[in-house]
């Protein structure tokens, strides 16, 4: 099975972060906590999921702390959430499904691109961007059992 790398880009998150860190906790291999000027708990809250926190001081620019938080990560797959998201119980039956087909080498076998358009299409989300090295972005929303048909099927 592939593992999976939680990237957070957070700043004050002491009320939201634990629900959403408990959420994603069972179905991701890593978490990567980029703070980027906390003054809350966020930080100590953080730690009790992760040794890999790190600070980042905001310039304005969400892709350049994105691509810092994403460089951390160690895993074949990102998965990219705000604080703010929680994984219900049926997401994440399907999240640990999609983790069971997808596959290591899958960028380069040149499906990641198709299958990211996809995820992409399948949770309204943002065009996400592949960067060397990094098999596929799964933005923000679980992709659909059809996404993960429409894979299987490909």
């Amino acid at each position: 099975m592939i593992s999976i790398s939680l990237c957070m880009i957070v700043k004050n998150e002491e009320k939201l972060l634990k629900r959403c860190l408990d959420s994603y906790r069972p179905v991701c291999d890593e978490i990567v906590i980029v703070d980027t000027g906390s003054t809350d708990r966020t930080k100590e809250i953080a730690a009790r999921y992760t040794d890999r926190i790190f600070d980042y001081q905001w310039n304005n620019d969400f892709a350049a702390a994105r691509n810092f938080a994403f460089a951390k990560a160690g895993c074949d797959y990102i998965f990219s959430a705000d604080a703010d998201e929680v994984l219900d119980e049926e997401n994440r039956r399907q999240f640990l499904n999609l983790k069971q087909v997808l596959v290591p080498e899958m960028e380069k076998r040149g499906y990641g691109r198709a299958f990211s358009a996809a995820v992409t299409a399948a949770s309204s989300a943002s065009t996400p961007v592949i960067p060397p090295g990094i098999n596929l972005i799964i933005y923000a929303l679980i992709a659909s059992v059809s996404v993960t048909k429409m894979f299987m099927a490909g």
